[in-house]
């Protein structure tokens, strides 16, 4: 049995009505380090973009809020895309078969190597 038993939750009940896409990411760190790199002129345009792209991991996603979209969009194709860029889970076991939820079980299996270890 495993250390830690993770039971993803599969569903979300809406809670808003969704309309501002922005409310959805968080950019604030990120533009902030790009107005940085943009201002190193030690840098060059290739290094720049580089740290660009490294950057953009400092972009929060509120998952809540793209769940609270997707509700409340009548739009089929931002429902796709949502859907596509995997920003929503409509589909539990086509997830689940396409191996989506398969980090949780190799999360748990880690953790509980590290208990053992000690």
């Amino acid at each position: 049995m495993a250390l830690f038993e993770v039971k993803p939750k599969f569903y979300y009940e809406p809670h808003l009505d969704m309309t501002d896409k922005n409310k959805c990411v968080d950019l604030t760190e990120y533009l902030e380090l790009v107005k940085a790199i943009d201002g190193d002129s030690s840098l060059t345009t290739n290094d720049k973009n580089f740290f660009k792209i490294l950057a953009t991991r400092f972009i929060v996603f509120k998952y809540e809020k793209l769940a609270d979209l997707y509700a409340s969009t009548k739009d089929a194709n931002i429902k796709r895309w949502l859907e596509a860029l995997k920003s929503v889970i409509v589909d539990t076991d086509k997830a689940i078969e396409s191996g989506y939820f398969k980090y949780l079980n190799d999360y748990s299996m880690l953790l509980e190597d590290i208990v053992d270890e000690k």
